[in-house]
């Protein structure tokens, strides 16, 4: 039994006008990725066969397999237990990384003990972070706040009740107070 497939689809003018809005949102990811992966480990291995003096060589490998075939560097180090500890020590901060991260993602996904606390401990640096600004706000637009304190310094004629509970106490300043602090 034979199935064909179309191997091209023709897609309409208002699907292709979605394509650059697409193409668009993989620009950022894209360039983190050449930027932040490719540039960084590139850079990592040219500077791994770079020498003192800038040249290509393979000083440094020659160097740490020289080390690792007799066991001491050229400062007396012994290099066999120092490389067996740095596995291990690479290993177990992988395999911890690993399984806290796919636990912490299970438990924020699935309803279980401890996934409340979970988010609430994710959640909480952004809350606080409002919090503090709006703290900020409030006590700039307050009746002795610095805003409020700048503007009839320099002689704008606030009403009464503006100067009594502050810029966002009063009906008539809060809205545009807000506007001007969106802006």
């Amino acid at each position: 039994m034979l199935i064909s497939y179309k191997s091209k689809r023709k897609y309409s003018a208002s699907d292709r006008r979605k394509f650059p809005f697409a193409y668009g949102l993989l620009v950022l990811p894209v360039a983190w990725l050449a930027v932040f992966w490719v540039y960084v480990h590139l850079s990592s291995v040219t500077l791994a066969f770079q020498g003192m003096d800038g040249k290509f060589t393979f000083e440094w490998f020659r160097f740490v397999f020289k080390g690792l075939s007799q066991g001491v560097d050229r400062w007396g180090f012994n290099l066999l237990p120092m490389f067996g500890k740095s596995i291990l020590i690479w290993s177990l901060v992988h395999i911890l990384n690993f399984s806290i991260s796919l636990i912490t993602c299970y438990m924020l996904t699935k309803h279980m003990v401890g996934s409340k606390f979970i988010r609430l401990v994710f959640y909480i640096p952004g809350l606080v972070g409002s919090v503090v600004f709006t703290s900020i706000m409030k006590n700039m637009y307050a009746y002795d706040g610095m805003i409020t304190q700048m503007l009839q310094k320099i002689g704008i004629d606030l009403p009464p009740l503006a100067r009594r509970f502050g810029l966002l106490g009063a009906e008539e300043t809060a809205f545009p107070t807000l506007m001007v602090q969106m802006v």
